[in-house]
């Protein structure tokens, strides 16, 4: 062994090779080590954001008054022995199971409720659960190792670093629900096991390293061979470049298939082509994209023989602009399905103050947050024969016998803050006559650029081509729309979203 030390040492090849190859090993331990704790607050960051949106989506879809009802009608523990006891408690049951379901969580979804003892004491219940529990084993039961966030965030709501109850290790985050009057009544408590996001962590990043050792081997490997061989410069870059290659494409597999699947979750969110043709024979819905996910969505409803369409546009597209299409989705299912609201105005005016509450905590004295949507909303009342229309920056259009008619919504959009001197949504009134077809639609087709100049193709060309293709079936007009958009853009990239639902009488 000292014989090829001393041997090493006066050859001066062999030298550099015991340099370059003590270097790479060092190089690979000080990457592992970043990366492994690097990943962990990676991970651990996309976990809290999935806790928080779960969080947040569900509050927001939970009625504080009908909480607040069984809280008065059952005061102590065991007064609600089986979820179907109370109709209200298995509603709410149903609905916090099906968001754990959808959301593949490993742990129930529940609410939690504040109790001020005299003396400056405070203690947590247990609400309703999605636990397989019975309502006897849960409902008022005390929440005992109780994070000190959960007291001082109570009204806010946040995300609850990694902590120890009388029911294991959990990471949470947590969202309030209010009652009709703006009350705090409660809020809704997420949790990841810590353990098991640990031991996820711990096998991405094992495979990591893996992968990591493996590739700091081989590169090794043909940085000694190429030493030996006297390479060119050029032909290690393009080893290293190759590597890096392999390492962006693995990467961007991983953020591809997490689109696809949120992609997966909007679609099920949106409602049937099928439900809609039901009641409206004649109607289509052109929905196309920028990229995998969008920020503009439309929605439909049937309520008290009133039909209700909407088509909105979200601030961003892509992943953004789609998780703000969940939150109006969401908003839009509670103010129309569950309030019972049908008139446009009143739903915009509903769906205004909802977003700028959910987005309050971003928004300060200095800097408003400008988180909104761009909102068509048609009422059709089949035996009276008349439309309500109400829109926020978005028109509604009605083309009969060849003629067009416009009807411009408020130029006041969807949250945005007060520097819009917002007043209230204005409904307006449209005559049905046989044989009108009308169109609600985002920005994203008449803002294409595209044609032999690189041009927008701008809302005059628009509503010329809605004219001329009005008197065609939907199944006609919907192709059509896609024929000339397609066109039209050529190789230009698509700059927006598109949306366009039309419907005849």
């Amino acid at each position: 062994m000292f014989k090829l030390f001393r041997k090493i040492l006066r050859n001066s090849s062999a030298r550099i090779l015991v340099l370059i190859f003590g270097g790479i090993i060092c190089i690979t331990a000080f990457f592992l080590v970043f990366g492994y704790f690097n990943q962990v607050k990676l991970y651990k960051d996309a976990v809290y954001q999935k806790l928080q949106g779960i969080a947040v989506t569900t509050a927001l879809s939970i009625e504080g008054d009908q909480h607040e009802y069984l809280l008065r009608q059952y005061r102590n523990k065991g007064d609600i022995i089986t979820r179907e006891q109370d109709s209200v408690y298995a509603r709410l049951y149903h609905h916090l199971k099906n968001i754990e379901v959808d959301a593949k969580l490993n742990s129930p979804v529940y609410t939690l409720f504040k109790v001020d003892i005299k003396g400056g004491e405070t203690k947590f219940f247990y609400g309703v659960s999605s636990s397989d529990a019975t309502p006897d084993q849960t409902f008022r039961d005390e929440y005992k190792q109780f994070p000190d966030v959960l007291v001082t965030e109570y009204s806010k709501g946040s995300t609850i670093p990694a902590y120890e109850s009388e029911n294991g290790y959990w990471i949470s985050a947590f969202y309030p629900f209010t009652n009709s009057s703006g009350e705090v009544v409660g809020v809704v408590e997420v949790d990841e096991k810590f353990n098991a996001f640990i031991n996820r962590v711990n096998n991405q990043i094992l495979w990591s390293s893996c992968f990591s050792i493996l590739f700091i081997s081989v590169l090794a490997y043909f940085i000694i061979r190429s030493i030996r061989k006297i390479l060119s410069k050029e032909e290690k870059m393009t080893k290293d470049l190759i590597a890096s290659k392999l390492i962006i494409e693995e990467k961007n597999k991983d953020i591809t298939d997490s689109i696809n699947y949120a992609k997966k979750i909007q679609d099920a969110i949106l409602p049937s082509l099928e439900y809609i043709s039901s009641a409206l024979p004649n109607s289509f819905v052109f929905f196309n994209p920028r990229d995998v996910v969008s920020g503009d969505f439309y929605w439909y409803s049937e309520l008290d023989e009133k039909l209700i369409i909407i088509a909105s546009d979200c601030t961003g597209h892509g992943v953004p602009g789609a998780l703000m299409s969940m939150i109006g989705t969401s908003l839009l299912n509670e103010i129309i399905n569950h309030r019972g609201v049908t008139n446009p105005g009143e739903i915009l005016d509903q769906l205004d103050v909802g977003i700028q509450k959910a987005f309050e905590k971003y928004t300060t004295q200095v800097a408003e947050s400008k988180d909104g949507m761009d909102i068509s909303v048609c009422t059709i009342d089949l035996t009276g024969q008349k439309l309500l229309y109400a829109g926020a920056m978005r028109p509604l259009i009605k083309v009969s016998n060849g003629q067009m008619q416009e009807y411009k919504g408020d130029r006041f959009p969807i949250g945005g803050g007060t520097s819009y001197n917002k007043t209230k949504f204005t409904t307006q009134e449209v005559t049905i006559n046989k044989g009108d077809f009308f169109y609600i639609f985002s920005d994203g087709f008449p803002d294409q650029f595209g044609g032999e100049y690189g041009k927008k193709f701008m809302n005059k060309s628009f509503k010329k081509l809605l004219i001329e293709i009005h008197s065609k079936s939907a199944l006609h007009q919907s192709e059509e729309l896609k024929n000339v958009l397609d066109s039209w853009k050529g190789d230009i990239e698509q700059v927006d979203d598109v949306l366009v639902v039309g419907f005849g009488i």
